[in-house]
């Protein structure tokens, strides 16, 4: 059985976690399909959104503990840095990225989550670093991506106590964008889905990029960067059209 399954609902793609019996723990199989599934997706013309879910009662229960309970410091750092590789990989998609957060979103789950561009979470969604409980620390990129997205006091405080947060305080504190009903999830970030497919692919591709790496960049150079940008929207033949129908109305 694939731990992994791709689907398509219109022009969005959607990544399911499909291991339930471990509650989608990752392991290396996992990882290699997820990798396999960022290259399919990230040649797809036809894909404008990317949805990521699990299946099941988690979203991803992180790292699969069976297999690292015996793995050596040599082994633990290249699994952590092959995970660590294809998260930025999944990051740096064209696409926007939805992870759409059902049940438990824990270590290498909320790292997950993190890499994705938008966050919507059910109701009864779970969020937690576990790992200095377990004698380790986030090594898919939780150390660099929580506080850059919430602050280094908020996720120095979940990373280095382990505790556990729910769907509304990670709304209030900036983790998801939604909440919604644990029924309604997969509708509600189809809907987003959707909304973003109304705009143009170009420009969803450009303004992604303008974002994620104008953050790294001092205010000046990301400006510069913005600017560089937006040219090439104004040669696409959809913005022509967009245009001209705008005048027209």
């Amino acid at each position: 059985m694939a731990d992994l399954l791709l689907s398509r609902e219109g022009t969005a793609a959607i990544i399911s976690f499909h291991r339930p019996e471990r509650l989608n723990a990752v392991d290396s199989a996992m990882l290699d399909q997820l990798d396999r599934a960022i290259t399919d997706l990230a040649d797809d013309a036809a894909v404008r959104v990317v949805i990521l879910t699990g299946t099941g009662r988690a979203f991803m229960a992180g790292a699969d503990i069976k297999e690292l309970h015996t793995a050596d410091s040599a082994r633990a750092m290249a699994f952590n840095k092959r995970g660590s590789a294809i998260l930025r990989r999944l990051e740096l998609l064209p696409q926007p990225v939805i992870a759409a957060v059902n049940g438990y979103a824990l270590g290498a789950g909320l790292e997950l989550a993190l890499a994705a561009d938008l966050r919507v979470a059910a109701a009864d969604a779970v969020f937690a670093a576990p790992e200095t409980n377990l004698g380790q620390i986030p090594g898919f990129g939780g150390t660099q991506r929580l506080p850059r997205l919430i602050g280094p006091g908020r996720a120095k405080e979940i990373i280095f106590t382990g505790r556990r947060v729910g769907a509304e305080e990670a709304l209030r504190i900036g983790l998801v964008e939604r909440v919604v009903p644990p029924e309604a999830l997969m509708e509600a970030s189809l809907a987003l889905a959707q909304e973003m497919c109304r705009a143009s692919a170009f420009a969803l591709t450009s303004a992604k990029r303008a974002i994620n790496e104008g953050l790294d960049r001092p205010l000046d150079d990301a400006l510069g960067l913005e600017c560089e940008l937006t040219g090439p929207c104004h040669d696409t033949p959809e913005q022509k059209e967009r245009t001209l129908a705008f005048l027209k109305r």
